[in-house]
């Protein structure tokens, strides 16, 4: 669950968030089509940054070419999302800054 400050945060002018749990380079796709749309310009699977608390929403976002961003807010631990090749990896959503700092320095 995304909190909603972190929700109105991520989806300001020039962002756009696509909310899922299908952990398939699908949501890639479906994401950038959204943003392409919702823009008015392509946007291409590079320039894609994927949020996900799996190893398996990592290797998806990389199969697609996009970036990932781990959270450790599943079973999952900061050091096992660091290991998967994530860009970058957070504890949790709360700081809602952090996430955009994050994105922003991937993406």
């Amino acid at each position: 669950m995304v909190p909603e400050p972190t929700r109105r945060i991520i989806t300001r002018p020039g962002m756009t968030a696509h909310w899922g749990c299908d952990p398939s380079t699908q949501r890639v796709a479906i994401a950038c089509g959204r943003a392409e749309r919702k823009l008015g310009v392509a946007v291409p699977h590079e320039r894609a940054v994927l949020v996900g608390d799996t190893p398996l929403d990592v290797a998806a976002a990389h199969a697609a070419g996009a970036r990932a961003i781990g959270v450790a807010t599943g079973p999952f631990s900061v050091q096992e999302l660091e290991e998967t090749g994530a860009e970058a990896v957070l504890p949790d959503l709360r700081d809602a800054e952090r996430l955009v700092a994050a994105v922003l320095a991937v993406g």
